[in-house]
């Protein structure tokens, strides 16, 4: 059994993908519940592992998390305007004296 949780393993490794390469050729050949056993993981992340696995090292690395789409991206006409501009009030209130 791996002495080292598996988070730790990845998080101090320098290429974390020959770790999860290593992982699926353990669950091909003894199972999923076998290799989560040994490298003290979830079944789950062992499934998603062996489901990226397409034959290529490169399968196997971090996808980047950043968002596909930004909902609430100032506009290039927002962004071209001045700054004192952009917070200009539109109105004034009645009661406001000079």
């Amino acid at each position: 059994m791996c002495p080292i949780p598996y988070y730790n393993m990845i998080r101090n490794s320098k290429s974390p993908e020959y770790i999860r390469l290593a992982m699926v050729q353990v669950a091909r050949e003894e199972g999923i519940k076998p290799a989560a056993r040994t490298f003290r993981m979830s079944i789950l992340t062992v499934r998603k592992w062996m489901r990226r696995y397409d034959g290529t090292l490169a399968s196997l690395r971090d996808r980047s998390q950043a968002p596909h789409s930004r909902p609430r991206r100032i506009s290039a006409q927002m962004s071209a305007c001045p700054k004192g501009d952009l917070y200009a009030p539109t109105h004034i209130p009645r009661n406001h004296a000079p």
